[in-house]
């Protein structure tokens, strides 16, 4: 499952699912809406891609808290419940900035950790880096690949 398959990297991905012909659900805020997930269906994997991004750090978006923390750890403690290996995609941000982005990012990399679930920490994903990002999630899942993976440079 790729939770928050209509972003940049979620619909990578479901793309790569779709061309090794792999069953998987995409779910976007309109089919899983991680601040009133309601119904979460089962699934092997789970990806959380879903996240509010701010084009200007000193603007707060609505919403925000709800969808890159409650929502997130909500849903991700609802499928690891149901035994979903679960992959929280988070930034390498975390390593250098001190923020409100990357203190949502930490916070939900604790939890993730707790549940012994996967943590891949990207750099900046340009187009022509975005297969290589892709390729390396699907493997953390694929291999159920616990704790922390860093991708890439920044």
């Amino acid at each position: 499952m790729a939770i928050g398959a209509n972003g940049r990297i979620g619909s990578a991905m479901c793309k790569e699912l779709a061309a090794r012909k792999r069953a998987f659900i995409g779910t976007t805020r309109q089919t899983l809406d991680v601040t009133a997930p309601g119904v979460i269906p089962p699934c092997d994997v789970a990806y959380l891609c879903a996240a509010q991004l701010r084009t200007d750090p000193a603007i707060a978006v609505p919403d925000e808290w709800a969808i890159n923390v409650d929502g997130t750890i909500e849903v991700a403690k609802r499928l690891h419940d149901k035994g979903a290996f679960v992959v929280f995609l988070s930034s390498r941000a975390v390593e250098s900035r001190n923020d409100e982005y990357t203190r949502m990012k930490k916070i939900v990399e604790k939890s993730v950790d707790v549940m012994d679930g996967a943590i891949v920490r990207l750099a900046t994903v340009n187009e022509r880096l975005l297969p290589d990002a892709v390729n390396t999630l699907l493997a953390v899942g694929d291999d159920r690949i616990k704790g922390l993976t860093v991708w890439g440079q920044d």
